[in-house]
């Protein structure tokens, strides 16, 4: 029997990394299937079966040639921003402890800036297509650029 510790494996943790991982997934091939569709014209669900069916199911084997360094770097992924791996590799690239402060600091500095931006383009997207709303507001993205 699993001893709580080193060496021990909990449900809980793995199941909610599963699920959000699976609406992550989604999300990105319902976007592709959109913009595939507004930008080509092509049939969305003709897109959504062709993006699922390009998914190679060598990557869907959750542990073929993984070491212990993968398994926990795709545990991080569960932390939320703090566990991304363009943010973990500064963190990690600290090199002293008391100049964590500093990295925090501007870690949520630009994550409030990136947070903004994201709201600031939402609401131009709202004023630029006040008289005339698109089809699908997700389509917004590329109808501003």
């Amino acid at each position: 029997m699993l001893q709580p510790g080193y060496g021990s494996w909990c449900p809980c943790p793995s199941s909610v990394i599963l699920i959000f991982f699976t609406i992550y997934v989604s999300s990105g091939l319902v976007g592709g299937a959109i913009l595939f569709e507004s930008t080509f014209g092509l049939d969305y669900q003709l897109v959504l079966w062709i993006g699922s069916l390009i998914i190679d199911p060598e990557y869907l084997d959750a542990f073929s040639g993984m070491t212990l360094l993968s398994i926990i770097s795709l545990m991080a992924w569960g932390l939320g921003y703090f566990g991304q791996p363009h943010i973990l590799a500064r963190f990690m690239a600290i090199r002293h402890p008391k100049d964590t402060p500093k990295a925090q600091m501007v870690s949520i500095t630009w994550m409030v800036f990136g947070l903004f931006g994201a709201i600031f383009n939402g609401f131009a997207g709202i004023a630029y297509f006040a008289n005339s709303p698109l089809d699908n507001s997700e389509t917004m993205e590329p109808w501003l650029a």
